[in-house]
Order: structure tokens, then sequence, then C-alpha cells
């Protein structure tokens, strides 16, 4: 249910953002300065995300484990369970 609904959100911002995004790359923006008139154009280039928002974003698994808590941290879930 959760997922559903993350994706109907993503779906409306991401629909909003294409438009925008489409406008961007075809008309581009008209800039008006000192009387000078310049038109920019503009596309994106690349997304960054970190791995939980990237595969949620995606609908991929959002669950990452090694048996560890994080990269750095040396312990596994079953000797934290002991201290």
């Amino acid at each position: 249910m959760k997922s559903s609904h993350a994706k109907n959100n993503y779906g409306l911002i991401l629909q909003k953002l294409t438009e925008d995004l489409c406008i961007l790359e075809t008309t581009g923006i008209l800039v008006v300065s000192n009387g000078s008139r310049k038109q920019f154009f503009g596309s994106v280039a690349c997304v960054i995300a970190d791995n939980l928002g990237s595969h949620e974003f995606v609908g991929f698994r959002k669950w990452f484990s090694n048996g560890s808590y994080a990269d750095f941290v040396m312990a596994h879930y079953s000797d934290l369970q002991n201290i």
C-alpha cells in the first residue's frame, strides 16, 4: 500500500517535471536584462540519488543488508544482540 502511494506521488511530481523539462528543452526561457534578451535551453544530464531513494523511485527492493548495520560498522546484527 505504501509503495503504491509513493509511486502515485512520484507520478504527479514527475508529470509536472517532465512538462517543464520539455518546455526548457524546446522553447527555453527568455531572460531580459538591461535591455539585452537571451534565450536559454536546458536538459537533465544526470540524476543523483542514494540507494534507498533511487530504488524506491524505480520500484526495486528497498532493503539492503550484508549482515552489518552499515558499511562502517564492523559488528553484525547477531553480535549486537548480545550487548
